[in-house]
């Protein structure tokens, strides 16, 4: 991969590449609202100078313009960058996103866009994780040969907030008297396991390139080439603000890639909704959210996940529902035909209550 780029953000979640789609659109549309939770704690102080004291004013919302399915060969080839260091955002509300399908094992959504945020968490990641719930969305952050210094980060974001971030990063030079910062903040991730302690390290090795290579190694990714135009994905879906059919209407046409599994499940729709009434809709829907629920959470939180389902339908909210149960069910272990055909049939279920 040419490094001719300032800074390269990218993310994966182990979701289809239409539910990724559709958490952004509802993020970026005011939909779900990140956790606020302290900024993480950096080595040596740094960060603390760089946010400041006091409290952020607030902003009102803005409605932003929804995003829409670009055609092929919108972008140029390559990854998604910020080619300057400079680029601190403005007109960010048009930034492409582009999402592949399938990578590593199990198989992963590739989102490339570009993070403004320099240090600390991302309010835009953290209202896109709140819309996937608890499905992680993995996060890097990597510098080219137009950044002055160095940035090299790991993070994690859960249910709208971020859980994990692992980072070195030197704004001005990568000498041997360059000044880094690092952050170590939240609990160690699975996939650090066969890394050092952080504790140990100084702030230019907390995370390394050869880290980070090694976590995508541990996620059944080759690096070298997640961003070749040979690199095989099977989808592809190009977002953003122009010419191109709006991402709504393309998730409502069925446009979409589906696969095959969920194909076989909706082409018996319309006997299925002939057959659901109101008793076996309950019946059903509680059969599968109570099995999705055994397989992705632990004993003590079935019923409060439940609960806060059951709330969020009594209030009209059957599309928000669905994503939750949505994010649910990709979570857990069951095969990957089994989870699909569930989210299916529960689309179809919750579509006849929502009518």
């Amino acid at each position: 991969m040419e490094e001719d780029f300032a800074v390269l953000d990218f993310a994966l979640v182990e979701l289809p590449p239409l539910a990724v789609a559709e958490a952004f659109q509802r993020a970026r549309q005011g939909g779900f609202q990140p956790k606020v939770e302290d900024e993480p704690a950096p080595k040596k102080g740094l960060l603390a100078r760089l946010f400041g004291g006091g409290s952020k004013p607030k902003v009102p919302a803005i409605q932003m313009p929804g995003l829409a399915v670009l055609p092929e060969g919108s972008l140029p080839e390559g990854p998604i960058t910020r080619l300057v260091l400079g680029d601190m955002g403005f007109g960010e509300d048009k930034d492409p996103l582009r999402l592949s399908h399938p990578i590593g094992t199990p198989a992963r959504t590739l989102i490339e866009f570009r993070n403004h945020v320099e240090t600390g968490p991302s309010e835009m990641l953290m209202k896109v994780s709140a819309a996937l719930g608890a499905v992680e969305m993995i996060v890097f952050r990597y510098s080219g040969t137009r950044h002055p210094g160095a940035d090299f980060g790991f993070a994690v974001y859960r249910d709208g907030a971020l859980v994990r971030m692992r980072a070195s990063r030197s704004p001005e030079g990568m000498e041997d008297d360059a000044e880094w910062s690092a952050v170590d903040h939240g609990a160690p991730h699975i996939l650090e396991s066969g890394l050092p302690d952080p504790d140990g390290l100084s702030a230019a090795d907390v995370m390394t390139p050869e880290m980070q290579g090694d976590i995508m190694e541990a996620l059944g990714i080759a690096p070298d080439r997640m961003f070749l135009p040979d690199a095989g994905y099977q989808t592809q879906l190009i977002l953003g603000i122009g010419a191109g059919q709006p991402l709504d209407e393309y998730i409502e046409s069925g446009a979409g890639v589906i696969s095959a599994t969920m194909a076989q499940v909706q082409a018996g729709a319309d006997e299925a909704d002939n057959e659901a009434d109101n008793e076996g809709w309950e019946e059903e829907i509680t059969t599968l959210l109570v099995t999705a629920v055994e397989d992705a959470l632990p004993p003590e939180d079935h019923v409060p996940w439940l609960n806060d389902l059951t709330l969020q339908l009594e209030e009209g909210d059957v599309e928000g529902a669905m994503i939750k149960a949505r994010a649910l069910i990709n979570q857990g272990g069951r095969p990957m035909a089994e989870r699909e055909a569930n989210v299916a049939r529960l689309e179809q279920l919750f579509a006849i209550r929502g009518a």
